[in-house]
């Protein structure tokens, strides 16, 4: 079956109180709308507060106003995890004294695709927040599942932009086109409330999207203050993302070329197939997050002391350990993370029979002892099919189907016109 999901991302969390205690929930997406106070509403007083996330050391900071709140939002479909919590945004401004952040390249993975991005400097903090429409006030959040997160403006590597996701949110659906990167936000440690928080692998990547504003008024209760918001116009979408490795280094998904032969006594038939590249390849992710073809002797690409190695198990992909994913996927899967299950396993070639459609020639993904052979041409329509090694039953059909060879167990036959399988 083929599975497929995209980027990242199921993450370890911790509720906001003196005692951290961890939790895996999912991560939502958000539409994060700018945002006004309301007339009469009372001045923001900036307050300052102390920061640490993935970029040490710790930094203090003025929140200087309120500049966005962020609803959670369902992108093509996709579940809203914590629908009641959101997340208000803060502009920052450091305190005189206070380290400054030294620009930094890394690379980061969402559902939409691979980012090389330079971190240029911090830009506001969000807050989780209650919200009600209107201007009656909101409730306290209370203990929140969510994080804070500290946004950094980045300027990313000019890529494709993505096509247009179908956004749901509580003001509006609409599809929205992203135009390009603008922000990543880290999860942070806010006055040493949440130490755990640093190590928290699960990040946003924001993008900037355009579309008319909404206007409503909105309601907003959060440990700086409650607020009474005029809501504007939508300006990003920030989806979660994996940060793959802090620095200068890129993860290449390039996928390695590997050439496949049927055994046959009868004419060879030769294919080139996309597959992952092996465990431990410099082409592949490096480690936690190890995946990669390995023997069925020892067939988890796991992260080790000595980096991705092929080691001996069979923990299933769902059961693997967040977030190295290090569990059992069937033939030319790989263990990654998902946007909302965790670990799931995820096709990393052509599957056999989409293989002649997508590329003219059968070279796709098959299970282990079994090679992608053919085309086949029949009144149904042309295509490959996976086919036992050694089979000689495909290459029969037209004089005698039953004298191919097959596994034990199976004959050859000719299930219709034009193709012979093992049965």
């Amino acid at each position: 079956m083929l599975r497929t999901s995209f980027g990242l991302v199921s993450g370890v969390v911790a509720v906001l109180t003196a005692a951290p205690v961890a939790a895996q929930v999912a991560v939502d997406s958000y539409v994060c709308y700018g945002v006004r106070l309301a007339s009469r509403a009372t001045p923001f007083v900036p307050v300052q507060k102390s920061l640490l996330d993935a970029f040490p050391p710790t930094r203090t900071y003025w929140l200087k106003k309120v500049t966005t709140l962020c609803n959670p939002a369902s992108v093509n479909f996709g579940p809203r995890q914590h629908p009641t919590e959101h997340e208000v945004g803060y502009r920052l401004r450091a305190v005189a004294g206070s380290p400054r952040f030294a620009r930094r390249t890394l690379t980061a993975i969402d559902q939409f695709g691979t980012h090389t991005m330079q971190v240029r400097r911090p830009e506001s903090l969000l807050v989780p927040s209650s919200k009600l429409l209107g201007t009656s006030g909101a409730p306290p959040l209370g203990t929140p599942n969510i994080r804070h997160y500290e946004c950094y403006r980045v300027r990313a590597e000019s890529v494709e932009p993505p096509a247009g996701a179908y956004v749901a949110d509580q003001f509006r659906d609409d599809v929205y086109e992203s135009r390009k990167v603008t922000k990543l936000c880290t999860p942070v440690d806010k006055n040493g409330e949440d130490p755990q928080a640093p190590n928290d692998p699960t990040h946003l990547v924001c993008y900037q999207v355009r579309a008319p504003g909404v206007g409503p008024t909105a309601s907003t209760n959060n440990q700086i203050r409650p607020e009474t918001l005029v809501v504007q116009r939508p300006r990003e979408l920030c989806v979660p993302a994996l940060v793959v490795a802090p620095g200068p280094t890129t993860t290449s998904s390039t996928s390695t070329s590997f050439v496949i032969s049927t055994s046959t006594t009868g004419p060879t038939t030769t294919s080139t197939s996309t597959l992952p590249p092996p465990c431990g390849d410099p082409t592949a992710p490096p480690a936690p997050l190890c995946w990669g073809e390995c023997p069925a002797s020892t067939p988890l690409c796991a992260a080790t002391v000595n980096g991705c190695e092929c080691v001996a198990g069979s923990t299933p992909c769902g059961s693997a350990t967040f977030p190295q994913c290090d569990g059992a996927c069937g033939a030319g899967e790989a263990c990654v993370v998902s946007p909302t299950l965790g670990c799931t396993c995820q096709f990393q070639g052509i599957p056999c029979a989409a293989a002649y459609a997508l590329t003219g020639t059968c070279g796709g993904v098959c299970p282990q002892d079994y090679t992608c052979a053919g085309p086949f041409f029949t009144p149904d329509g042309d295509g490959c099919a996976c086919v036992p090694n050694g089979s000689t039953c495909h290459l029969t059909c037209g004089n005698d189907p039953g004298a191919g060879n097959c596994p034990p167990g199976q004959s050859c036959g000719q299930p219709f016109p034009g193709a012979c399988f093992c049965q």
